[in-house]
């Protein structure tokens, strides 16, 4: 759902947050605010599973708080880019909602590597990532036709925000509901 990113984040570097140095024209300033936003993209999906990774330590009930975790950093981050005064801030909620996307990604990815027999698990890859490509481009098609339709790309951004919710309410019904035990279980009184 954060495929928007694709749209946005050319956007805020052009328009919103062009980086002005010495020498450099207004199409150098937007490419140089693009990349870094990209960058801090890029920051976010290394620091996210690298940390969540040692945190969950391979526990299957730590990787499915880590995908609601995850999906609640993704709303954070785009809430942050939206209403980011400076190009400081539009870069924390970059680095915040990639490290959650990609956390949930890997902790998904894996806990359905677990989960699916041999014999099935290409197929369920293949739908899963056919499904997450058209999410992906489902999403950055809307971000498109709304920043085309005179939408402000920093009230598409919360929008996104906002959208990254509802599987993130999803996801804390069924650790609710259809995983009672993903609560870790409480250490025994000594005897």
């Amino acid at each position: 759902m954060m495929g928007a990113n694709w749209v946005l984040l050319p956007i805020f570097g052009e328009r919103i947050f062009p980086v002005h140095r010495a020498g450099f024209n207004q199409q150098q300033a937007g490419m140089l605010g693009m990349s870094l936003l990209m960058a801090c993209r890029g920051m976010g999906a290394i620091i996210g599973p690298v940390v969540s990774g040692y945190w969950a330590a391979g526990i299957e009930a730590r990787m499915r708080l880590g995908i609601l975790l995850g999906y609640l950093a993704g709303s954070a981050g785009y809430l942050m880019l939206g209403h980011a005064p400076g190009l400081g801030m539009a870069c924390a909620g970059i680095i915040l909602a990639h490290a959650g996307g990609s956390t949930l990604w890997v902790f998904s990815s894996t806990l359905l590597q677990l989960q699916t027999e041999d014999r099935f698990r290409g197929r369920v890859f293949s739908a899963e990532w056919a499904l997450s490509v058209l999410t992906m481009s489902s999403s950055s098609y809307a971000a498109g036709l709304l920043i085309d339709g005179k939408v402000p790309a920093a009230t598409v951004a919360s929008a996104t925000g906002l959208v990254v919710l509802l599987p993130a309410v999803l996801w804390s019904w069924a650790l609710l509901a259809a995983w009672p035990a993903v609560r870790e279980p409480a250490p025994r009184p000594p005897q």
